[in-house]
């Protein structure tokens, strides 16, 4: 049994749970642009491994923003449309239990390696 793809899917799916996070984080800052992360199948299907981490390009909701403005020496406040962040909170809680699901069963396959391992080597003693 080779545990090392299921320890290469550990790093994949945690790196893609942290951009999912990242991207939560700021789901309410201005101007943000939400990642992905596109995965690829290794040579002969030996595991998985990521092909980019991809910034998602398309625009957020205009919200209006108070701003600070300078006007002939007076500092004064206008009203703005800003950008908001493009952040889909359905799409990332979704990606964040595939990423957790996938996560378990590449874990469960470690665990039930390293059980197999004590047992053999019980055997053994």
């Amino acid at each position: 049994m080779n545990i090392g793809i299921s320890q290469t899917a550990l790093n994949v799916f945690g790196l893609s749970q942290d951009v999912t996070a990242n991207n939560i984080a700021n789901i309410n800052t201005d101007e943000f642009k939400s990642k992905r992360v596109d995965l690829q199948t290794m040579p002969d299907n030996s595991g998985v491994q990521v092909e980019d981490v991809v910034t998602i390009n398309t625009p957020g909701p205009l919200k209006n923003k108070m701003q600070l403005v300078e006007n002939n020496g007076k500092v004064e406040q206008q009203n703005a449309l800003v950008e908001g962040s493009n952040t889909e909170p359905a799409r990332e809680i979704t990606q964040m239990i595939e990423n957790e699901r996938s996560f378990e069963a590449n874990a469960r396959v470690v665990k039930t390696h390293d059980q197999m391992a004590g047992t053999i080597i019980d055997m053994l003693v």
